[in-house]
């Protein structure tokens, strides 16, 4: 029996998108234990998770922040300790960054795998693995994190996205059950609305979505629940609710698990390039979503029910992965240019599908 340890610390989206990769080791290797380390802020996707053994949670963004702090040094050295509780068969780091090759640096395993020096996202990375995997970077990011594993124990089974229900807490669950309530008295099919982004050039305009929304009214019969993860977002969603036809919730404060099982009560969910999109996937249901900056190609979920619809820049800017000015475009034109008639025939396509039951998930 191995015991393994993965090591991805970034955002929310990217630990889901990475999560492919338990069900293939679990697969290969029943029986196989699996410990994660990961960002206290995307902690509750792996808490809840039934194929990890074990999570340790680090929060390096705070620790750099309050260092001289006695509660960080607490925290550091709790972390420290659980990576160095046991020692592993193999440590894979597939954030590939400076942050986890010092975490690696800690872990004790004779066998530290890591990404090669064509795809390492930064070099130093390097320093701390004495395995090395070669990755086509512009591959779907599901392909490519199983591929890590496919390469380095060299087994080619295919890529299975396997549904993945997260566990619900006490609290949790009533939640859930409330909101599920809310969703039957609308009395109408529902569909799951995620507007929101971390970066403001993958959002759609305001106008756009109510244009969209009033035109999705003429021919589809549902009903609208929005999912807000801020103040800002849950104003926005409120706009938006009151100048459209179709009844419709704005939700907010839910939990990854909670915010997952909510997702099996709708039709299916309309996302950004964003958590939303992923956490979806990886519960079964279909996704319709909107990519400006970041390529459909690679970020999308792979599967025909996972249908997406690529902006173009009005910049002529071109680019595999993600746009080379991503983190600095201030317009956002690739989305927010969007026409709402293109993106309603799009849907309406995709709804029938949906309501067909012709959709492979």
């Amino acid at each position: 029996m191995y015991r393994v340890l993965i090591i991805k610390t970034s955002g929310i989206g990217d630990v889901i998108q990475s999560l492919a990769v338990l069900n293939y080791l679990h697969k290969e290797f029943p029986g196989i234990k699996v410990d994660w380390v990961v960002e206290k802020r995307s902690y509750d996707v792996l808490r809840s998770h039934p194929l990890i053994n074990k999570v340790i949670i680090v929060d390096i963004r705070n620790w750099k922040k309050n260092f001289l702090t006695k509660k960080v040094h607490q925290e550091f050295l709790s972390s420290y300790r659980s990576i160095r509780e046991v020692e592993y068969d193999y440590v894979f780091d597939i954030q590939g960054n400076t942050k986890s090759g010092l975490i690696n640096m800690f872990v004790k395993s004779k066998t530290k795998v890591g990404f090669s020096k064509e795809c390492v996202p930064e070099w130093t990375n390097l320093l701390f693995t004495n395995h090395k995997i070669n990755l086509d970077i512009n591959k779907n990011i599901y392909e490519f994190y199983v591929d890590f594993f496919r390469i380095f124990f060299n087994k080619k089974s295919s890529l299975e996205l396997n549904r993945i229900k997260l566990s619900l807490l006490s609290e949790e669950s009533k939640r859930y059950e409330a909101v599920v309530k809310q969703i039957s008295a609308l009395k109408k099919p529902c569909f799951m609305f995620v507007l929101g982004s971390h970066w403001e050039n993958k959002k759609l305009s305001e106008k756009t979505v109510c244009d969209f929304l009033q035109l999705v009214a003429r021919k589809c019969e549902i009903s609208v629940l929005f999912i807000y993860g801020s103040l800002e977002e849950k104003q926005k969603a409120e706009r938006i609710s009151q100048q459209i036809p179709q009844d419709s919730l704005v939700i907010g404060d839910l939990t990854i698990p909670t915010w997952q099982a909510v997702m099996g009560d709708v039709l299916g969910v309309f996302s950004m390039d964003s958590s939303g999109l992923h956490l979806a996937a990886v519960a079964g249901v279909p996704t319709f979503a909107v990519f400006g900056p970041s390529s459909s190609s690679v970020y999308n979920p792979p599967g025909e029910g996972h249908v997406a619809i690529q902006g173009t820049c009005p910049y002529q800017k071109s680019f595999n992965k993600r746009c080379s000015i991503l983190r600095t475009c201030t317009s956002g034109s690739c989305c927010k240019d969007i026409n709402a008639m293109v993106l309603s025939e799009i849907f309406f396509d995709f709804y029938s599908k949906i309501t067909l039951s012709k959709l492979t998930i």
